[in-house]
């Protein structure tokens, strides 16, 4: 079971990373509609960062100067928060 699970993750994972590139690139008005709608701050858990280098335990080493490359705006959508971040995400949508 917790295989099957993670395989669910990297399915919506891979889903919300296809929807961020053609969104980014082709509709931005969605991410910024989204955005301005997400309240809280990140509280550095860690969960979207996956098996990142810069990963120790759950924080980020290179946090204030990251590359452009990190998910600097996830989770965008209430989906991705919803699905692919824990519990302890700092983010919400009302």
């Amino acid at each position: 079971m917790a295989k099957r699970k993670g395989m669910i993750f990297i399915y919506y994972y891979a889903l919300s990373r296809i929807y961020f590139t053609l969104a980014y690139n082709f509709f931005p008005f969605l991410i910024d509609r989204s955005l301005k709608k997400r309240k809280g701050n990140c509280k550095q858990c860690g969960y979207c960062c996956g098996s990142c280098r810069y990963l120790k335990g759950n924080n980020c080493t290179v946090y204030n100067n990251r590359p452009r490359d990190c998910n600097w705006d996830f989770p965008i959508t209430k989906f991705e928060r919803k699905h692919l971040t824990s519990k302890d995400c700092g983010y919400y949508w009302k």
